[in-house]
């Protein structure tokens, strides 16, 4: 059954409507975490957001020089 719905899907990629679910994603971060408004994710909104996703915790690593 897998393989008759995955012969059925597009090779092909669709910029605008990956980029349409990119912004969604942006728009629903900086809507939840960005409790200031001024338009930027603070360390300390990032922190909030690391905690409620925890695989996001690499990123935090990566950036902790910064």
């Amino acid at each position: 059954m897998f393989a008759d719905w995955a012969a059925g899907v597009s090779q092909s990629i669709d910029i605008q409507t990956i980029q349409r679910h990119v912004n969604a994603m942006v728009e629903a971060v900086f809507t939840t975490y960005d409790h200031d408004r001024d338009g930027y994710i603070s360390h300390t909104e990032f922190d909030e957001i690391a905690q409620n996703f925890p695989f996001i915790d690499t990123f935090t690593v990566l950036d902790a020089d910064q």
